[in-house]
């Protein structure tokens, strides 16, 4: 590692001097540019101060040549051509154009003093004057001498010009390498203290290695299913050894928790991520497709590897969740019996309370219709229903010969008590003609309980098309209702033969002593004329309570007793203290 850091650091003082140079060498390719230029300038400048001195020279010999009648027209020629080169700068000598006014005005009077000597020598030439061409001549060397004084300032002027512009752009530079410098040395810091912040973040990047190599021995010891992902991309970052042995999987490189955990194509409906907060854990449920097991989820947000991610925990609650699905289907059948055994016995007619039992029990079944019906082996005869809101209205089973399978019910009900469809399309092939009955009113599922008075069936309750889980796990309900609704059915009977009892006399049939009392205080409060019959027999008495009331019955036999136009043959009973009205 120091080794690297080592590299790493001559590399970036390598590449600071390299950031450095940049600015030095474009100075000294700019000023070498620069230079050339000016020393060409210069040597341009040069040839065309020395050029107008060959001018200023030539022209005086050529007067002094003409002054000794020596002719020469090459010479005339030749000032010609030179100052019309130092004029425009084109030429065979490859003079340059002095971009300077005060030059080219002098050139200019050059030119046309120099035009007035061609003519002065001609005119010589011809016998003229010589005194002329001789002050033209003098003219003329002024003139070319102040041409040579304008060339050599303009020179001056560019040779101070070019060092002012080298100067300049040295001390840019110069300027540019100091503020580089600064900046180096501001840059050198902060690679320092990059350098320092890279080797604390490597450090605790090394702890929180570690920290995950510790922490991930742990999880994997843990029995729960534990996960980590990363909460945008939904990518799996970790899972423990109990979650690969639930989810049957080796390696987790490049896949998707939604794919993974839950068997989908695209990120789940039911995901939590946008419900996650920093520094709190989101807690839920969740049936899994996948294992089939009931979970309670623990999720967080946390940072792995230098990333954030979300952690979460899954608790195995199956059995807990089945055990309270379990208790709290107990406690529905139980508030389900207590509640139609309430209606039962606090309702005084059995013929009201049936319906309500039915109602309750329709609405706890979610069926389509519930009957109370009569069996026999010819027809099915419906003592009471109830049909849920929304179901079809038929006449169930009702007026409808059932021949074909009476014995087979009534058989299955003897042996079971009950007759359980799971599955009307289950009939099909055995029992066609059941199955068309059945089919033809849209029963699916049937469940049907046999009411047994002294060991007969003699009425059936029918549930058809009941929710799918409760067709088989309310059986023990319903027979529990079929008990007490056989109960209850006794109670009712037997009530009606107590009434009987204590109202009627077993012997004659007539009202008793209870029922007169009971008439007489409805007569009391009604007044209406009555008529009231007194019999008594001497002697019976004695013969009843030595010898029994059937004694006494033999010894008198039926007496006739006529009251009015009406006469009534009783058994002369002393025991029989008869009291009816009329």
């Amino acid at each position: 590692m120091e080794e690297s850091g080592i590299v790493m650091k001559n590399n970036k003082i390598s590449y600071s001097t390299r950031f450095l140079l940049i600015p030095l060498i474009l100075s000294l390719i700019l000023t070498g540019i620069l230079s050339l230029f000016t020393i060409r300038n210069l040597q341009g400048n040069a040839r065309v101060i020395n050029y107008t001195g060959i001018v200023r020279g030539a022209t005086q010999r050529l007067v002094k040549q003409e002054l000794n009648h020596q002719a020469d027209d090459a010479m005339i020629e030749k000032i010609d051509g030179l100052l019309n080169e130092l004029e425009t700068g084109e030429g065979p000598d490859a003079l340059i154009r002095l971009d300077d006014k005060a030059f080219q005005a002098q050139i200019k009077q050059m030119r046309n003093a120099w035009a007035q000597m061609k003519t002065a020598i001609y005119d010589f030439r011809k016998g003229g004057s010589a005194s002329e061409l001789y002050a033209l001549s003098e003219t003329y060397f002024d003139l070319a001498n102040d041409a040579v004084s304008y060339a050599e300032a303009y020179t001056e002027a560019s040779v101070h010009n070019a060092q002012i512009s080298l100067l300049l752009v040295n001390v840019f530079f110069l300027l540019i390498t100091l503020v580089l410098l600064y900046f180096s040395h501001l840059q050198h810091k902060r690679q320092k203290r990059l350098e320092l912040e890279e080797l604390e973040t490597r450090r605790k990047q090394e702890e929180l290695d570690q920290l995950n190599r510790e922490l991930q021995a742990p999880m994997n010891e843990i029995s729960e299913l534990i996960y980590i992902s990363d909460p945008e991309t939904y990518e799996l970052l970790f899972i423990n050894e109990s979650g690969r042995k639930a989810f049957n999987i080796d390696s987790i490189e490049g896949k998707k928790c939604y794919k993974v955990l839950q068997g989908l194509d695209q990120p789940c409906s039911f995901c939590t991520n946008a419900v996650l907060k920093e520094n709190e854990t989101y807690s839920w449920e969740i049936n899994n497709a996948l294992t089939h097991c009931h979970y309670l989820l623990k999720d967080r947000l946390i940072t792995w590897n230098g990333r954030r991610a979300r952690l979460e925990i899954a608790f195995d609650t199956t059995k807990s969740e089945e055990e309270k699905q379990r208790l709290k289907t107990m406690l529905d059948n139980e508030k389900l019996i207590v509640d139609c055994v309430r209606e039962l016995y606090e309702d005084e007619m059995l013929e009201s309370a049936i319906p309500e039992m039915l109602r309750r029990l329709g609405e706890f079944m979610e069926a389509e219709r519930i009957t109370l019906f009569s069996l026999s082996p010819v027809r099915l005869t419906i003592t009471s229903r109830w049909s849920a809101e929304g179901a079809s209205e038929i006449e169930m089973l009702s007026d409808l010969k059932v021949r074909p399978f009476y014995n087979r019910w009534l058989k299955r009900l003897r042996e079971d008590e009950s007759y359980v469809v799971e599955d009307v399309e289950q009939l099909k092939t055995p029992f066609p003609e059941e199955y068309k009955l059945l089919h033809a009113y849209g029963v699916q599922q049937l469940i049907i309980l046999s009411l047994e008075v002294r060991g007969e069936v003699v009425d059936c309750i029918c549930i058809d098309n009941p929710a799918s889980g409760k067709l088989q796990n309310s059986i023990i309900v319903l027979q529990t209702l079929r008990y007490f609704l056989l109960l209850a059915r006794h109670r009712a009977i037997d009530k009606a033969k107590l009434a009987q009892l204590s109202y009627t006399d077993s012997l004659t049939g007539l009202f008793n002593r209870n029922r007169y009392i009971q008439d007489l205080d409805k007569k009391i409060s009604a007044p209406q004329p009555v008529g009231v019959l007194f019999v008594d027999l001497n002697g019976l008495k004695e013969i009843n309570d030595q010898f029994g009331h059937d004694r006494g019955d033999e010894v008198c036999g039926p007496v006739p007793i006529t009251c009015g136009p009406a006469s009534l043959r009783i058994p002369a009973t002393a025991s029989a203290v008869m009291n009816s009205s009329f």
